[in-house]
């Protein structure tokens, strides 16, 4: 929060609301404990975006009708979006 009333001389996000999908995740992965599940929430839910939270459960019934892809194309999007490898908060 500090660094957000550094950057906006408020604690607001609503400067959020007309960035891109990926501008705000970028942004709101900067909070400790705010992961890709968190991120896609506040996307769907808050901003009306088409975005789809992916928990445990859902992915094993996603997984259990086939529709997961290879681990490899996982580990490529995962490394790519900077999720998993134990950076606080994501990958969960």
């Amino acid at each position: 929060c500090n660094t957000i009333f550094a950057e906006r001389g408020k604690i607001c996000l609503e400067h959020l609301a007309t960035a891109s999908s990926e501008q705000i995740k970028e942004e709101l992965s900067k909070f400790p404990g705010c992961g890709p599940k968190t991120i896609s929430c506040v996307l769907l839910f808050n901003l009306q975006r088409p975005d789809f939270a992916v928990d445990t459960h859902v992915f094993r019934l996603a997984a259990a009708a086939g529709w997961v892809p290879s681990e490899a194309s996982v580990r490529a999007y995962n490394h790519k979006h900077g999720v998993g490898g134990g950076k606080g908060g994501k990958g969960r």
